[in-house]
């Protein structure tokens, strides 16, 4: 999880909850080539905080609007 959020290959927003964004990351050792997904909620400014809310292993890309990709 840790290496998902600090180094991710993409983030996405999660179409479902707008406050959350999937942080994923591929790793070609784990489960023969499968993503780390990182559910994060924040909460809108002033006071902005972050959760990690859940956190799962996928075969794909979760579906959501693509915000940021690694080029």
């Amino acid at each position: 999880m840790a290496d998902t959020l600090a180094d991710p290959d993409e983030v996405r927003t999660d179409s479902d909850y707008p406050n959350t964004r999937l942080f994923c990351r591929r790793f070609a050792d784990l489960m023969g080539g499968k993503s780390v997904v990182v559910a994060v909620v924040s909460t809108p400014p002033p006071d902005v905080r972050h959760w990690v809310v859940t956190a799962w292993v996928s075969g794909k890309p979760p579906k959501g609007g693509l915000e940021w990709k690694r080029l």
